[in-house]
């Protein structure tokens, strides 16, 4: 994925370093070479049971130095983070309908323009590095302090939006971020899914890889095109508890064992350290664990298991191929008021 835009080498070498932006990332450990090590963190507003409490996933990413002429010669300077996987503690659950679907954001606008304010499900800043053009491979690595430049875009800068998919499981949202100096913005998918082999944990992973250059120029030999590369360093990310519209989006988990979180990252070139598959797909990433959150089980014995489960079946005569139907209601796990019931952990019929 690349950003272009037209503007001059001059202009670009005066100002562009200012932006380093993007979209996912993970806050880091230390390495001996340029394979991304992530560190994950994830905090909530409130540890109780069952609150609807904003959710804050803070990730980062670990290159092995922050400069690039310290790198491997197998990881060039414009390694970047490539993928992320993101597992949130089980139970932590989302509510999508806690938007109507008239009020989500078209796919189309999302590509085209600024998805509207009643889609906002949260907040995010990202952390990256400038590091240089294609042409400052010739004097490869770029030089600290001149187009080795890091900035934070946050705020009005950025917005994440539910998008109006169908169907509604899994659910995608889409990152907007507005690029300094006019040159533009840039558009990312993250998809978000229980994943039903380990006891409903909602997954987060990004759709498309994560951008790592983007082009300025008008593509004539006055104002040729330069792609530039940058490197992104960290990014956290914000789920609201209670939207704008009053609903509730985020419910916590109602287990009193502590609550855990796990990240999967790999890089477009230096996958050497990488060993586990999440998705089951065949590429490898390198994970990091996140610090147990504990729980806050003050009225743990007041909270209402109202589950319920009823099943039918088309017909009771012999040698038919009959319908089977079985249902589960829970009508308070994802409630907009306060009577919130305890999730369940597993199913089995």
């Amino acid at each position: 994925m690349s950003f272009s835009a037209s503007r001059s080498r001059a202009a670009w070498s005066a100002g562009v370093f200012a932006f380093v932006f993007l979209v996912f990332s993970f806050v880091i450990a230390s390495a001996a070479s340029a394979v991304v090590t992530p560190s994950v963190n994830v905090s909530l507003s409130n540890s109780q049971l069952g609150a609807h409490a904003d959710t804050t996933v803070k990730l980062g990413f670990n290159y092995g130095n922050s400069h690039p002429i310290l790198y491997p010669s197998d990881s060039p300077f414009y390694e970047s983070v490539k993928n992320t996987v993101v597992d949130i503690p089980a139970g932590l659950v989302g509510n999508p309908n806690a938007i109507p679907v008239s009020d989500r954001c078209d796919p189309v606008v999302f590509e085209t323009g600024t998805c509207p304010a009643s889609a906002t499900v949260g907040t995010f800043s990202v952390l990256s590095t400038l590091l240089g053009s294609v042409q400052d491979n010739i004097d490869y690595p770029p030089d600290a302090g001149t187009d080795f430049i890091e900035m934070t875009i946050s705020g009005t800068n950025t917005r994440l939006s539910l998008l109006r998919t169908d169907p509604e499981v899994p659910a995608v949202f889409g990152i907007w971020i507005r690029l300094p100096f006019g040159f533009g913005f840039i558009r990312q998918k993250i998809q978000i899914a229980p994943d039903v082999k380990s006891d409903l944990k909602l997954r987060t992973i990004t759709v498309l890889p994560i951008a790592r250059s983007f082009d300025l120029g008008a593509g004539t030999p006055e104002d040729p095109v330069i792609t530039n590369f940058i490197r992104v360093d960290s990014m956290t990310i914000k789920f609201l508890g209670t939207l704008a519209n009053g609903n509730k989006f985020m419910t916590n988990p109602t287990s009193c064992t502590k609550w855990e979180s796990k990240a999967w990252v790999n890089a477009y070139v230096n996958n050497s350290n990488s060993t586990e598959d999440p998705l089951g797909t065949g590429e490898l990433y390198n994970s990091a664990t996140a610090p147990p959150i504990t729980p806050d089980c003050t009225g743990q014995n007041s909270l209402p298991f109202p589950i319920t489960g009823t099943t039918s079946i088309s017909s009771n005569a012999r040698d038919v191929s009959p319908d089977f139907d079985f249902t589960i209601n829970e009508p308070g796990v994802q409630a907009n008021d306060d009577a919130v019931s305890t999730t369940p952990k597993k199913i089995v019929t």
